[in-house]
């Protein structure tokens, strides 16, 4: 027969379970200490039996449906007023990776190392109006208009003429800047 005693944990009189500890704190404790093991043993149930566990997630789900919804409208509120700048941050770089994808990923294609590498061999200055500034990849034709990454259609151009090119055609824009168009990019059209 167990003793009945005040509990280490919750100070009330109970009946012992081990420890000083009644039923209630010994197993909160228990899971305290055995957090990684319970963990462990978490993963692997829900790797052997996935099947029970979705359909488990989704009983539970539907029968909390409007509790977990307004939970999650709460918290939701909370979380984006605590994190303005976080939020920020993350709509930026998703704005960011998205032109990534567009600009580096079109087509399979990638701008490797080597490729760089050529076109600083190939293009020692802005191909547009020969300076000597901070060098950028240009597209001769753009990505917008079918244009792709591969070595024939890219340029070296400043960032002055990259950024004033944007995404117009090479014909209309070195027209519309009254610059000659490079020899180079003729040869590659033609």
């Amino acid at each position: 027969m167990r003793k009945i005693i005040s509990c280490k944990l919750c100070k009330k009189v109970k009946e012992q379970h081990a420890k000083g500890f009644c039923n209630e704190c010994y197993k909160k404790v228990w899971q305290r200490k055995n957090r990684v093991k319970l963990n462990e043993y978490q993963k692997i149930y829900q790797m052997e039996n996935i099947d029970k566990v979705k359909e488990w997630q989704k009983k539970s789900y539907k029968n909390n449906k409007e509790r977990i919804n307004k939970y999650r409208k709460e918290y939701g509120k909370e979380w984006r007023k605590k994190n303005k700048c976080r939020i920020n941050e993350y709509s930026r770089l998703y704005q960011h990776n998205k032109r990534l994808v567009l600009k580096w990923d079109i087509h399979g294609d990638r701008i490797d190392y080597k490729t760089f590498k050529k076109l600083k061999e190939r293009d020692k200055k802005c191909v547009y109006c020969n300076s000597d500034g901070k060098m950028t990849i240009d597209h001769i034709v753009p990505i917008s208009m079918g244009g792709s990454n591969k070595y024939d259609n890219l340029v070296l151009c400043c960032k002055k003429c990259n950024s004033s090119k944007n995404d117009k055609d090479v014909f209309s824009w070195c027209k519309e800047k009254n610059i000659k168009i490079p020899s180079l990019i003729v040869e590659s059209i033609c």
